[in-house]
C-alpha cells in the first residue's frame, strides 16, 4: 500500500510499483554527489573558488539551478553571484562535458573572502538543486 496524498491510501498494482522504482532510477533520487575541493587564496581578497551550473546536453544551454551556501567559513565569508562560465572538457560534478566543453553557460560562482590577516585553512560548503554538495577546504596565504 502507498500512501497518496496525507492520510488517503489506495493499493496500487505491481505494474504501478514498477513504473515508480524506473522513474527513480531514470530521474535521479535525492542522493546527492558529494565533491570535496581544495583551492588557494590570498588573505581579504574575494576569490571565485569554483562554480556550479546545469546545462541541457543536447543544446548546451544553461538550467534552473538554485546554488546555496550549506556551510559558512570560520574565518570569512562565502557567497553565491552569478556568472558566466565556459565549460571545460570535464567538471568535478558532471565529468566529461561532451559536445558542451567550449560553449558559455550562465552559472553561480561561489565566492570566498577571508576575514582580513587570517592565513591558515578555512572550510565551507555548497548545495546546489541539481543534486551536487560541495566542501571546499580553502588554504589562505
Amino acid at each position: 500500500m502507498i500512501a497518496l496524498h496525507g492520510n488517503r491510501s489506495r493499493t496500487i498494482g505491481r505494474t504501478s510499483i514498477a513504473a515508480v522504482v524506473i522513474g527513480l532510477l531514470v530521474y535521479g533520487s535525492a542522493t546527492a554527489k558529494e565533491l570535496k575541493l581544495a583551492r588557494t587564496a590570498k588573505s581579504g581578497v574575494e576569490t571565485r573558488l569554483a562554480y556550479s551550473g546545469h546545462w541541457d546536453t543536447k543544446t548546451c544551454n544553461a538550467l534552473p539551478d538554485k546554488v546555496t551556501i550549506s556551510k559558512q567559513p570560520e574565518h570569512g565569508t562565502a557567497l553565491i553571484k552569478p556568472a558566466e562560465e565556459t565549460l571545460q572538457q570535464s567538471t568535478p560534478g558532471s565529468g566529461a562535458t561532451g559536445a558542451c566543453a567550449g560553449k558559455k553557460i550562465q552559472a553561480s560562482a561561489i565566492m570566498y573572502r577571508s576575514n582580513p590577516g587570517f592565513k591558515g585553512v578555512d572550510t565551507l560548503g555548497y548545495h546546489s538543486e541539481s543534486g551536487i554538495d560541495a566542501i571546499i577546504t580553502v588554504t589562505v596565504e
